[in-house]
């Protein structure tokens, strides 16, 4: 359900396509993380799935995007400049319909 609202409420903004196409892909978990590609057998046995900033937790969309450690640092400066609170949440879905 949540994700339904979501989606409906994202293809009707104003947004630029691009900005939509890439958010459909983020939240569909299609974007090219380390562990999308180790799903897809697409990385080689030695390869590191471990995220390229941080490089302690496995690479997906969810950690990129709302609780890696860079990633948090950015959301508590967007915060602030939009002199607001905010919670991350725990997933994309959630954190759009906010």
């Amino acid at each position: 359900m949540e994700e339904e609202v979501v989606f409906n409420y994202l293809w009707k903004s104003p947004t630029p396509s691009k900005v939509l196409a890439f958010s459909w892909t983020l939240l569909l978990d299609r974007i090219p993380t380390r562990d999308n590609f180790d799903k897809r057998r697409l990385l080689d046995a030695e390869a590191s799935r471990l995220c390229c900033f941080c490089e302690s937790v496995v690479e997906t969309s969810r950690h990129l995007f709302l609780h890696g450690q860079v990633t948090y640092k950015v959301w508590l400066r967007v915060m602030k400049w939009f002199e607001v609170s905010l919670l991350i949440p725990p997933n994309l879905f959630i954190h759009l319909s906010c």
